[in-house]
């Protein structure tokens, strides 16, 4: 990835189930990356002429809603046009700055992902997926074993991904990722000193409980039992 992105290409995240939308959408936003997150529509990449209309049909619309041309329309034609434009928006929104096609595919679950597999072996694309044990490594490129189920996996690989990136810049010179600053490091106390501690601090409490119910049991004892008077 860090070589196809150093060439000037772009990269293409695909991820359509449902726990890997929203990390899909803010790593391909903050790397400034295209992505699928709704129904992978057949021909994306095979058929990236006819695509490639319907990107110029959004951008026109978009272009209209900023411009204000849509106000010269009737009301009802406004509502259409802003219906089209939604459902554009939806499905091909994440790939709206692609001129050209991506020199590599990120895909998570390529089992469930196989049409944007087939397309982009069959074009001859490098494909990088995370894979797990319900799917062919076959078919991928470049095999990242993993859970593809789960939100916080998801995450963890692709933050991977931009760590491994941001260090490879910094070695080359470049301005690397700001890291957070970190505090003082507190000074580790030996557990056998902190289970000394423990116990002295439990066992006085104890011991005290202990005497001061036997003070009762006792009281109580001599409640019942009075000793006798003597005359």
């Amino acid at each position: 990835m860090v070589d196809a992105t150093s060439r000037g290409e772009l990269v293409l995240f695909v991820g359509t189930k449902k726990q890997a939308q929203d990390v899909i959408v803010e790593e391909a936003n903050r790397s400034g990356q295209l992505y699928v997150t709704q129904r992978w529509l057949g021909g994306t990449l095979t058929n990236f002429k006819t695509v490639k209309g319907s990107l110029e049909r959004l951008k026109t619309l978009e272009k209209m809603e900023e411009d204000g041309t849509m106000l010269a329309l009737t009301k009802r034609e406004q509502i259409e046009v802003r219906r089209d434009r939604e459902k554009l928006l939806k499905s091909l929104g994440g790939i709206k700055g692609m001129t050209k096609l991506p020199g590599m595919v990120f895909v998570i679950d390529p089992a469930k992902e196989h049409i944007a597999v087939d397309e982009a072996r069959k074009l001859e694309i490098p494909v990088v997926g995370i894979t797990d044990t319900n799917c062919n490594p076959d078919m991928i490129d470049y095999v990242i074993p993993g859970n593809d189920d789960a939100i916080r996996a998801i995450a963890v690989h692709l933050a991977h991904r931009r760590r491994v990136r941001h260090r490879r810049e910094g070695a080359q010179g470049a301005r690397p990722h700001p890291r957070r600053p970190r505090g003082p490091r507190r000074r580790a106390r030996d557990p056998r000193r902190r289970a000394a501690t423990a116990r002295r601090s439990r066992w006085p409490r104890a011991v005290g409980c202990r005497r001061q119910r036997g003070l009762g049991l006792a009281r109580r004892a001599d409640d019942l039992n009075p000793a006798p008077r003597s005359h």
